[in-house]
C-alpha cells in the first residue's frame, strides 16, 4: 500500500508541475506551490516521516513565516507554516536564509505570507537531528 501510494505521488508530482515559467528560477525537484491542499498534505507528511529520503532535494512552498526563539542557544528558529485545511493543523519546517539573502533581504516578519525554495538539508545540536531548508529564494506577498 506504501508502495502504491509513493507512486501515485510520484506520477502526481511529474503530472502537476508542468512548466515552470520564468527561466530565471532555480529548478525544483518538488514544487509544492502547484499541488491541491489535498497532495501539499501528502508531500509534508512524506517530509515529516521520511526526511532522509528526501535530502538533497529543492522544494518550493508557500505558507506563513513564523518565529520562535530557542531559550538553549539563545537563538531565533525560523519556520514555514503551510495551511493544510484538510486535516486538523498545518505542518512547520524550519527554513535557514543564505548569506546573500541575509543581506540582502534579510528574515520578514513574523506572520508573513511568504513563498521560499530551499534544499532540505540537516544539522546535529546536542546529540538530536534538526531538518531544514537551506533557502536560497525567497519572496513576501
Amino acid at each position: 500500500m506504501k508502495k502504491l501510494f509513493m507512486i501515485f505521488v510520484a506520477i502526481t508530482l511529474l503530472v502537476g508541475c508542468g512548466a515552470q515559467g520564468d527561466s530565471t528560477q532555480t529548478p525544483v525537484d518538488i514544487d509544492m506551490t502547484q499541488m491541491s491542499v489535498t497532495m501539499v498534505s501528502a508531500q509534508a507528511a512524506q517530509l515529516e516521516l521520511s526526511p532522509t529520503a528526501h535530502l538533497g532535494q529543492v522544494v518550493r512552498m508557500r505558507g506563513s513565516h513564523y518565529i520562535a526563539f530557542w531559550e538553549m542557544l539563545q537563538t531565533d528558529l525560523h519556520y514555514i507554516v503551510l495551511d493544510l485545511t484538510v486535516g486538523c493543523c498545518g505542518s512547520a519546517f524550519e527554513f535557514i536564509l543564505s548569506d546573500e539573502l541575509i543581506a540582502t533581504v534579510g528574515y520578514p516578519p513574523h506572520g508573513a505570507e511568504i513563498e521560499i525554495v530551499g534544499t532540505y538539508s540537516y544539522y546535529e545540536v546536542l546529540g538530536h537531528t534538526f531538518y531544514f531548508f537551506a533557502v536560497t529564494e525567497i519572496s513576501v506577498d
